[in-house]
């Protein structure tokens, strides 16, 4: 559902599992807020730009990662 944010996982080399450890949340439950099932919560969000802009010396926005 979210294809920028599957796509810069994926040349961060970043699996599901990783970045819910790094959420604190469970694997499924990532899975979950990825394919549109659960809400994600604006901290969780943030923690995701943070980690991908990070990994990847980026600066994406919420709008780009999260765009529908």
């Amino acid at each position: 559902m979210y294809r920028n944010l599957m796509a810069e996982m994926a040349r961060a080399g970043i699996l599901y599992k990783e970045m819910a450890e790094k959420l604190g949340i469970r694997e499924s439950t990532y899975s979950f807020k990825v394919n549109g099932k659960v809400e994600w919560k604006l901290k969780e969000m943030l923690a995701v730009q943070k980690v991908l802009n990070e990994k990847l010396g980026t600066c994406y926005t919420l709008d780009y990662l999260f765009k529908v």
